[in-house]
């Protein structure tokens, strides 16, 4: 009897103890998750974020969440016609960028084009850290985006969580090893 109820004290004890795991924390953060997508680039699926296209007018939350700076960029969508921003463009050949450059557009469709994939075409995407061999490298369908009707839930993540839009890929090559890194 003895035994019982000192081993039902510690029982007792132990379970109404708070967890010093979570009391030591420096930070409320528990849980990090990391969403990898394959063949997107960041301005492909968040490149309107967060106006999205066409651009969401007389909308209470937008009026609410006006980002600091991005006036601008909000009136240029809403100017742009057919979802074309005119005012990004991208060489066609970056080695003679007078033979005409391609605009990021909205790719009115769920699913797009996968890019050209390898280690020398992913070089000549970055071209000498200038990005500016997407559409001879990859096609022109690397200078499509998605906006919030098509990838919904990614936009809902990136309002409710963390938008990290200056992270990138460990390696500048396939999926696996990026895969591996994290």
């Amino acid at each position: 009897m003895k035994r019982t109820l000192i081993i039902t004290f510690f029982l007792t004890i132990f379970f109404l103890l708070p967890t010093f795991h979570a009391s030591t924390t420096a930070t409320p953060i528990k849980h990090v998750i990391i969403i990898i997508e394959e063949n997107h680039s960041f301005d492909n699926m968040f490149g309107t974020y967060p106006f999205g296209w066409p651009p969401i007018v007389n909308n209470i939350t937008l009026s609410v969440m006006w980002p600091c700076g991005l006036y601008k960029n909000y009136t240029q969508l809403e100017s742009s016609k057919n979802g074309v921003l005119c005012w990004i463009s991208v060489p066609n050949v970056p080695w003679l960028p007078f033979l005409g450059s391609s605009h990021p557009y909205y790719a009115n469709a769920w699913d797009t084009v996968d890019p050209g994939e390898g280690w020398c075409l992913y070089h000549g995407d970055y071209w000498f850290d200038t990005y500016d061999g997407f559409v001879y490298y990859s096609g022109p369908q690397s200078m499509a985006y998605f906006s919030y009707q098509q990838v919904g839930i990614l936009w809902d993540y990136a309002e409710e969580y963390v938008l990290a839009d200056n992270y990138y890929s460990p390696v500048l090559g396939l999926t696996e090893p990026n895969r591996v890194a994290y």
